[in-house]
């Protein structure tokens, strides 16, 4: 008697879009295409790279990127920074991606290594029936001016504080298509893209991978333009920040009146002027924390409001022929 051999269906690799933005960052483009192709060649036969125009069509040496293969440029009407460009391009491909195909944003300027990309998906293709699993490349180590790195780490400092988390995660994020349908409309990712999945209760996977170089030009985020950024990446947390803060300054309040009604007792004139000025100044931190909760709770109710009109931008579904 002859067995009979199950016939295994064979799996078909997902398609996979690498969303880059970019903001006169062309030469540097074209050699993150050519490497990242390389390291994922064989694991992605559906290959296709978007690039976000972040100069808004002011940049003439990307029409020649947008006639290589493979190649999408979407032009928003205006600068919107790297993560908003980001945002930008991901909304628009709404209809174009499948719920199963995977998403890769990284840079455009080579800080973001392509040789990382597959151990960056890896967590994603692991589990091919998860689909809600969402990858996050961990910076380990960052080749910046000492400055730079001053700054960056008193940052983190004062995220952890004001929110309790720690912050160290940026564009470099891979996940499923699904994201793409609603996820990515929530009001968080217009403040910040890299803030908004460690403020969101997504599944999330920590690759530890170190930041490279840049491939080519200058950075031109200046001080202030980084001082905004980090500002900016604080705002999805407004509602904790907002409780943390009210319940701070309540303790505060009530620390300044035992304060200054002990002076006031026992005839201390520094002690009854140090508990006022603690009272009045945590009651205006009160207030100021109290409106920024409120501001934050009125925005959520309106997107929740909002969500039955999200509509996908139909020029990009010609992408998906």
């Amino acid at each position: 008697m002859i067995a009979k051999l199950a016939i295994v269906p064979a799996v078909t690799p997902p398609r996979l879009w690498v969303v880059c933005p970019c903001f006169h960052d062309a030469a540097a483009f074209a050699r993150v295409r050519t490497e990242a192709a390389a390291a994922l060649a064989g694991r992605f036969p559906d290959l296709r790279f978007v690039l976000i125009d972040d100069s808004a069509g002011q940049d003439p040496e990307l029409a020649g990127l947008a006639a290589l293969p493979g190649v999408r440029v979407l032009t928003p009407p205006y600068n919107h920074g790297h993560q908003g460009a980001l945002v930008y391009g991901l909304r628009q491909l709404r209809a174009a991606v499948a719920p199963e195909d995977c998403v890769l944003t990284m840079d455009s300027d080579g800080e973001d290594r392509p040789e990382d990309a597959p151990a960056l998906l890896a967590p994603l293709l692991a589990e091919p029936g998860r689909l809600h699993v969402v990858s996050l490349a961990q910076r380990t180590r960052r080749r910046e001016s000492l400055p730079f790195k001053v700054l960056y780490a008193a940052f983190k400092a004062v995220f952890r504080l004001a929110t309790g988390k720690v912050i160290r995660n940026g564009n470099f994020a891979a996940f499923r298509g699904w994201l793409l349908k609603d996820v990515i409309f929530h009001p968080h990712f217009d403040f910040a893209y890299a803030s908004a999945f460690i403020s969101l209760p997504l599944s999330t996977v920590m690759v530890p991978m170190p930041r490279g170089e840049r491939y080519a030009g200058r950075s031109r985020m200046g001080t202030m333009a980084l001082l905004t950024h980090g500002l900016r990446m604080l705002l999805p947390f407004s509602e904790p920040i907002a409780t943390r803060g009210v319940t701070a300054c309540a303790a505060g309040a009530a620390a300044g009146t035992l304060l200054s009604g002990g002076g006031a007792a026992a005839g201390s004139r520094t002690a009854l002027a140090a508990g006022l000025a603690l009272t009045l100044l945590c009651c205006h931190g009160l207030g100021v924390f109290a409106l920024l909760f409120v501001a934050f709770a009125q925005s959520k109710s309106r997107t929740l409001r909002g969500l039955h009109d999200f509509k996908a931008a139909p020029e990009m579904t010609e992408v998906n022929r």
